[in-house]
């Protein structure tokens, strides 16, 4: 009998051998021996035969009952019945089987038995000896009895006698053998050390265990040797190694074969295997997911997860900008329904800690998401946090990282050269365009430059000493100052802990993350997170659970960003502080004043109306705080039956509370006070209608949500029959309140008793008009319920036919007065048929192969439009000086649901030894009943109303492929996502229908068979080949007149220059392994899309001093157009010539791309001990986070990502501890 299978079988029967066998082998095997004992350690055969003795006392301890009383009351293992139809199915599947209907282990090498096997048997109430001749005789395999367990040998002798031996080479007895040291090292198969591994040296006369590293070592070595090996787990090895040999590498190869691991899913109703569902789900793991660092949760999935995109952010996405599948709809919410651990979040998913997330799980065809009915159209992404299980010992895991983030590049924004800016100043000068400004009464502030012209006409200075300070501006560029003073190196800072743990009848886990962040402009952001989940097992069968998670985050605003000072219209060649190092005051190109005329308007008695760049955001200081908890209940019963019952509470409550502080100091506390002081100059008195001191602006937005769920859930498998399912009910309420708050004149004590008058205007001391003093005061509110009662069942006949069927109904107070508008029915089924279990199927080199086949129904809906009338307060209107409001939502008794429709065929399939798995599906999308914005009668009061007019489909294929192999001690896991996509708008009635002008902005509703986000443009007919400018089609003929080509334009005329959401896209990902080290390379592409870049805008350049770097690919004479598209410089630009020009074809550009988004380099160590801390596992890793793109389609060099600046790569630095 196998002795150490034998003692295995005892871990099986749960007669904890593992922690008696591992107490004696660290005490007798692997610890040195007293001085007075002989030799240094017990040899092999010595520790052989103490195991022979522990396993007979260990029987006659804990099996009192004597083996014939024993088979009394159990039939003898040979002669239990097994009852199995084994037709193309893994052998490993059989040993399953057995275990299941007998209570028998199967122990067996991998060497002797290819469990991967495929088997084509039949057995009908046969004993389990004459099954296993059946399917062994005549393999050279036999096989011995222990209690409960089957242990397999060859024909000759045992495993620990099978070793490879060595045949040593003779040594000549003249050689002169000096002794050594041997060092060497003990790997499995993965490469990763053996730990605890017995190394003996020439038969036992030496011997020791491996340290944490699987590192030996032997001192005193002469000649030729033997090293004996052997490990629990692990067959036995004996090398031999010459007289010259120093450093020995020992692979040993796995003992008993491992189970292949069953992928669950959650869709946060229920666990479900992949296996046996019809439904299409993709899943990251922790180990996928934590190959990247960041922030926030949502940030990792997307391209990453299969069918999970982000939406271009020249698009202007809202909310989490992620789409599942594509989109299911043009007007209403695009973004997927988000699930954290059962129950839909309410809250902003930016909230909760990476470090806490187990896996995510995208549901994404119509089984996969009826579940969540009318919310699920978008498809669903379920969030698992950690938990811990019943009868584990206390675990320990540490994650700390640091992330460093270079402060962006600002030359890399496409902008014109100061120098150039001043040469087009001269030119609009010269032609008068600043002539209004230098008689206006509202005394606009000059740019200095233009100051220099104006100085040099009115003879305050000689053309010499203008020449001289021009060149001066010409070499000045604000984004030195920018870089300098206020962007900095950005620094994200990520802890946490966790604990779990677990007894008989109780199981916990607590949780502690801190996140401190520092971006690029001084922003903070600080966040801590609390996870307590506990389970009891109350009585048996009835379980308590229950989990608290609290959120507490911080963010207090930094300096403003270098896009801000743009739109400001500052020109380029500014200053923020002089020679000497002081700050400077600035003008607003289009607000502020002319700093002659502030010195004289008060005559000293106002306050400093300067702003300052460089100081002012630290006088206007945002802080937002905002406090997240979610609390989960659960009780539940199991019946022996299959059945159980549960009843859940979810409660979660987010408040949000901003605060922005525009202290005395701020240009904007100064700006409002000395705006409407009246000055009686007779007495140098000044009456302050907006008083001194700071004034704080209040926002506050509170959510709570609760759900309370009632479910029962069935599983019943015999003989070929498995059923499945859950029905329940749940009934669910959101409440939003908002509102907001201006205080003006805060003392130094932080107390105000200012009473403002909004009611009535105000003279403008500056502009001389009348304007009223902005107010902040809003509030706002919603109160959402919903009723849902759903089911879910699954049928599996002989583990190769699967039936799935699901049920919901919701019913929610948003929608119309008729009743049946409030009620929608959703349901989905599937099909699934497992190939490979099939009689016929004898392929060896693809063992799997599974289709499946689903349709059903999901719906989407925006809880703010509602089918009520509602109106929103704007405030206090200062014509007519009194309260003014607007419609938001019209009545609409026919409101309803949007429908989402899908139709998913999947392929599963592995080849022989998983080498390759994957999926390969295809997908339609119908939706119907869309959300659209259809023109009504002016006489209405409003111009639009919200109706369920739109209809639109789309498809697509996904393709997720994983591959492993090996290479000498390598080992490559290659995994590649491929995403195929499009959409069209197949129902929006003529009255619908976008103008021209809409449709060129790039708004994502459009033409009845084009795409949601189609980009469509004005049809360029080239540069005119004398002038140079930019030309459109007016009457089908070349021109440039382009306020008429946009005034006649119709739609039809417009050009489609393709889809700005990509075709194609997905990644690539490859992971390479050698002992611990990993270094991991994901790759994301995007393909078969378009976009409208950016370029010169004559008419904004001279209004605003705005210049992109295009300027410099302009026309300039003839033969020019034959090479450029961008438009000659012409003074003045014609109207409409920026509209027309920024919306042609000639802009239209590929947007295909391929980017390196992270590198991981990681170091895994296991069983490691530093001092006398003993660590389980121990991983430093390394992150490049988005490293960059590698090729682009483009020619302009441009990132179809970020069109703006380049964004800069970061390096994470980060260990795990886990004891």
């Amino acid at each position: 009998m196998n002795i150490k299978a034998s003692l295995i079988s005892l871990n099986t029967n749960q007669l904890e051998y593992k922690q008696v066998s591992d107490l004696v082998y660290k005490e007798f095997y692997c610890t040195p021996k007293t001085s007075h004992q002989s030799g240094s350690y017990l040899n092999y055969r010595t520790m052989e035969k103490f195991y022979v003795r522990l396993f007979v006392a260990y029987c006659i301890l804990f099996h009192p009952v004597s083996e014939s009383n024993a088979q009394s009351e159990t039939p003898e293992v040979k002669h239990r019945k097994v009852t199995f139809s084994a037709k193309g199915i893994p052998l490993y599947e059989v040993f399953k089987s057995f275990t299941r209907q007998t209570k028998v282990n199967f122990f067996y090498s991998s060497d002797d038995i290819d469990a991967d096997e495929i088997i084509t048997e039949e057995f009908e109430n046969i004993s389990i000896d004459k099954a296993l001749h059946k399917l062994f005789d005549g393999r050279g395999l036999t096989w011995d009895y222990g209690t409960n367990a089957v242990y397999f040998k060859r024909d000759t002798k045992p495993p620990e006698q099978t070793a490879i031996t060595w045949k040593l080479p003779a040594r000549k007895v003249t050689d002169t053998i000096r002794p050594r040291k041997i060092a060497g090292q003990v790997l499995n198969k993965s490469g990763n050390p053996v730990i605890g591994a017995t190394v003996a040296l020439n038969g036992g006369i030496h011997g020791q265990c491996t340290n944490g590293q699987g590192r030996f070592s032997f001192d005193g070595v002469q000649g030729d040797a033997t090293v004996t090996v052997s490990s629990i787990g692990y067959w036995g090895k004996v090398v031999g190694i010459t007289g010259k040999t120093t450093y020995i590498e020992i692979e040993l190869k796995d003992y008993v074969h491992e189970m292949k691991p069953i992928d669950i899913v959650s869709t946060g109703y229920e666990t479900v295997s992949k296996d046996s569902s019809t439904g299409s789900f993709a899943k990251v793991d922790s180990k996928l997911f934590n190959q990247q660092s960041g922030t926030y949760v949502l940030s990792r999935i997307p391209f990453i997860a299969n069918s999970v995109a982000k939406i271009p952010e020249h698009l202007n996405p809202t909310g989490t900008k992620l789409t599942v599948r594509g989109l299911s709809t043009f007007s209403g919410l695009k973004e997927p329904l988000i699930i954290l651990d059962k129950f839909p979040y309410y809250g902003d998913p930016d909230n909760i800690n990476p470090n806490d997330v187990e896996s995510i799980t995208v549901l994404k065809d119509a089984a996969a998401t009826s579940i969540w009915g009318a919310r699920a159209g978008n498809g669903v992404i379920v969030i698992t946090t950690k938990k811990s299980a019943y009868k584990q010992p206390l675990t320990v895991t540490l994650n700390a990282n640091v992330t460093m983030v270079n402060k962006p590049d600002l030359f890399s924004i496409s902008d014109m050269r100061p120098a150039d800016y001043i040469s087009i100043e001269r030119e609009l000068f010269n032609r008068g365009h600043y002539n209004g400004r230098f008689t206006n009464p509202t005394r606009f502030a000059l740019n200095p430059v233009v100051k220099i012209f104006l100085d040099e006409r009115e003879k305050k200075i000689t053309p010499t000493e203008a020449s001289a300070l021009l060149d001066k501006w010409r070499n000045v560029d604000v984004r030195h100052d920018y870089s300098k003073y206020l962007y900095k190196n950005a620094l994200n800072q990520q802890y946490a802990v966790n604990l779990s743990g677990g007894g008989e009848k109780h199981a916990y886990l607590l949780s502690l993350g801190i996140d401190r962040n520092k971006s690029a402009l001084d922003e903070k952001y600080n966040r801590a997170t609390l996870q307590l989940a506990q389970t009891f097992e109350v009585i048996k069968n009835l379980e308590f659970s229950a989990n608290i998670y609290l959120i507490k985050s911080t963010t207090v605003s930094g300096a403003p960003a270098y896009e801000l000072y743009k739109r400001s219209q500052l020109p380029l060649y500014t200053q923020l502080k002089d020679a000497e190092g002081n700050d400077l005051s600035l003008g607003t190109y289009n607000s502020a004043y002319r700093q002659e005329f502030l010195d004289t308007l008060g005559r000293g008695m106002l306050m400093d109306w300067g702003y300052y760049p460089l100081q002012n955001y630290l006088h206007e200081q945002k802080t937002t705080e905002m406090r997240h908890g979610n609390a989960q209940l659960g009780l539940s019963y199991k019946l022996n039956n299959g059945l159980s019952f549960s009843v859940e509470y979810n409660y979660q409550q987010q408040k949000t509370e901003s605060s922005q502080l525009f202290d005395r100091q701020s240009f904007f506390a100064r700006d409002l006070v000395n705006r409407f002081s009246q000055l009686n100059y007779d007495n140098n008195t000044v009456k302050y209608i907006v008083p001194k001191g700071a004034i704080r602006d209040f926002t506050s937005n509170n959510l709570v949500a609760q759900d309370v769920r009632g479910q029962i859930s069935f599983g019943r498998k015999f003989r070929k029959h498995r059923f499945t399912g859950i029905t329940g009910l749940q009934v669910s309420k959101v409440t939003t309140d908002a509102g907001a708050y201006r205080i003006f004149g805060i003392n130094e004590a932080g107390t105000s008793n200012s009473d403002i008058d909004f009611a009535n205007t105000y003279r403008n001391i500056a502009s001389g008009k009348m304007e009223d003093i902005p107010n902040k005061s809003m509030s706002d509110g919603t109160d959402i319920r919903y009723v849902s009662i759903y089911t879910n069942t699954t049928y599996t006949l002989n583990d190769r036919y699967g039936i799935s069927l699901s049920g919901r109904g919701d019913i929610m107070n948003a929608f119309g007065v008729n009743t049946r508008n409030k009620l929608k029915p959703l349901w989905a089924s599937g099909l699934s048929w497992k190939i490979s279990n099939e009689e016929f199927y004898q392929s060896k080199w693809l063992p799997y192969l599974k289709v499946r086949l689903t349709y059903g129904k999901s719906g989407n809906v925006d809880a703010n439009r509602i089918g009520e009338a509602t109106i929103r307060y704007l405030g206090q209107n200062p014509l007519v000086n009194s309260g003014y409001a607007t419609i938001e939502n019209a009545f609409n008794p026919e409101w309803r649901w949007e429908e989402v429709t899908m139709l998913n065929a999947g392929v599963d399939f592995k080849l022989n030894k998983d080498k390759l798995t994957g999926s390969v599906e295809f997908f339609r999308k119908n939706s119907n009943d869309l959300y659209n914005q259809v023109a009504v009668e002016s006489t209405t009061g409003m111009g639009s109303i919200m109706l369920n007019t739109g209809k639109m489909t789309s498809s697509g294929i996904d393709v997720d492929l994983n591959a492993n192999n090996r290479i000498g001690k390598f080992i490559i896991t290659t995994n590649l996502v491929l995403n195929v996509y499009k959409d069209r708008i197949i129902g929006i009635k003529s009255k619908d229908k976008l103008t021209a002008g809409e449709l060129t902005a790039g708004t994502p509703t459009g033409r009845d068979e084009f795409p949601v986000y189609a980009l469509f443009t004005y049809k360029s007919a080239k540069l005119d080949p004398v002038t140079g400018e930019a030309r459109g089609f007016l009457n089908g003929q070349p021109s440039s007149n382009y306020q008429a080509i946009l005034d006649s334009t119709q739609v039809d005329d417009l050009l489609y220059m393709g889809n700005m959401l990509p075709k194609v896209s997905g990644s690539l990902g490859n992971t390479i392994s050698w002992r611990g080290f990993s270094i991991t390379g994901r790759f994301i592409y995007k393909f078969g899309y378009v976009f409208l870049r950016k370029s010169i805008g004559y008419e904004a350049l001279a209004n605003g001093l705005t210049g992109h770097g295009s300027y410099y690919k302009r026309w300039k004479k003839k033969g020019d157009e034959a090479y450029t598209t961008v438009p000659a410089l012409v003074f003045p630009p014609k109207d409409g010539q920026d509209l027309f020009y920024g919306s042609s074809s000639d802009l239209s550009t590929k947007g295909d791309h391929i980017r390196l988004k992270y590198l991981n380099l990681s170091y895994d160590l296991y069983q490691y001990k530093i001092g006398n801390a003993a660590f389980k596992h121990i991983q430093c890793y390394i992150i490049l986070n988005d490293v960059g793109i590698i090729w682009k389609a483009n020619k302009e060099g441009i990132d179809p990502d970020y069109q703006g600046m380049r964004v800069p790569m970061g390096i994470t630095l980060g260990t795990r501890f886990t004891f």
